[in-house]
Formats: C-alpha cells, sequence, structure tokens
C-alpha cells in the first residue's frame, strides 16, 4: 500500500517551475532537490541527521539505482540510477515513503504574511490590554464597539439592515485567522 500512495504522490511532484522545466521541485524544510541531471539526484533532507532509517541500505536494494550517498553535514543524499528504469518522480516518491515523511507533508501550511499579521495582531491585543490595566483586549473590545455602533444604528434608523462594512471585514478579518475561540 506504501509503494501505491508513493507512487500517487510521486505523480504529483512532477509540476513545472517558472522557466516551464518539469521536474521533481519538493517541500520546503521537509525534502527538496538540491540539483538534479538525468541519472543523478541530490536530495536535501533536514531530517536525515536524525533519523533511524537505513535509507542508503534500502535504496541501494532497488535495481535500478546504483549508487546512494549520504552526507550528514548538508544533510542530503546523492542518488546515482538508470534514468531509463526509474522516473525522478517515482524515486522521489520513494525517498518519502521509505524515509516515512508523509506526515510532515500533510501537515497544513501556514504562510508567512499570516504569522507576521498574527503577530502584529498579538501586539495590538497586549497594547490594549495593558493600556486598560487588564480589563479589555483586543478579542474582546473590537466585538463590543461592533455591538455598541449596531445598536447606535438600530436606534437612530429603527430598522435592522445588512451589516456593515466594519462587521464584515472583522468577520473576514476572524475567519481568516482561525480565531473562533479568544479565551485562553
Amino acid at each position: 500500500m506504501h509503494i501505491i500512495s508513493g507512487i500517487l504522490l510521486s505523480a504529483l511532484f512532477g509540476l513545472k517551475d517558472k522557466s516551464g522545466k518539469k521536474g521533481v521541485k519538493g517541500f520546503s524544510g521537509i525534502i527538496s532537490v538540491a540539483h538534479q541531471m538525468p541519472g543523478r539526484m541530490r536530495l536535501t533532507i533536514p531530517s536525515l541527521r536524525t533519523t533511524s532509517v537505513d535509507i542508503v541500505a534500502t535504496l541501494q536494494k532497488i535495481d535500478a539505482i546504483h549508487k546512494v550517498e549520504k552526507n550528514l553535514i548538508s544533510a542530503s543524499l546523492i542518488i546515482t540510477y538508470d534514468e531509463h528504469q526509474l522516473e525522478d518522480e517515482i524515486l522521489f516518491g520513494a525517498v518519502i515513503q521509505i524515509m516515512g515523511l508523509e506526515g510532515e507533508i500533510d501537515k497544513p501550511v501556514r504562510p508567512a504574511a499570516i504569522h507576521h499579521i498574527q503577530q502584529i495582531i498579538d501586539s495590538l491585543n497586549r497594547g490594549i490590554y495593558e493600556y486598560t490595566g487588564g480589563h479589555l483586549d483586543l478579542y474582546h473590545s473590537v466585538p463590543l464597539i461592533l455591538i455598541g455602533l449596531g445598536a447606535y444604528q438600530f436606534i437612530k434608523t429603527r430598522k435592522l439592515l445588512l451589516p456593515g462594512a466594519l462587521t464584515l471585514m472583522w468577520w473576514g478579518f476572524s475567519s481568516l485567522l482561525g480565531r473562533g475561540n479568544h479565551d485562553k
């Protein structure tokens, strides 16, 4: 079953890069192709330094693989193989399977921009908390302000209208950052 899932995973990796060349790209920080040419592939695998898997012996059992060199200093593998018998994508998928990297690859990613936005929000939250002497924070003051604006709008117009721009932005903001429960 693992070989089949490795083949399926490897089919997904044969994407074209910006220059239009087809080839295996990898997963940043997990496994990536440092260099590739027909019959030779250099993979960078940070977990290679700490794994107990004997990747060299396992890969050398494959007939199409001629040589495997492991470098713990650079956390890399250099694999020399017969490109007519073994496709790059299949080899890449096999390494993922042997190293047990599927779980790491399946973890959800969080873009750096969202991380930085979250840091700004956390700083604002801390600032409001400190300014109010611990009585309010960002996650409670903004909804209170929105409730107050909604009540003011209702009293002024005596009509229940669609949510205003601030409410819609807050809903978008909250769902973007996945902040369903703000009480810690």
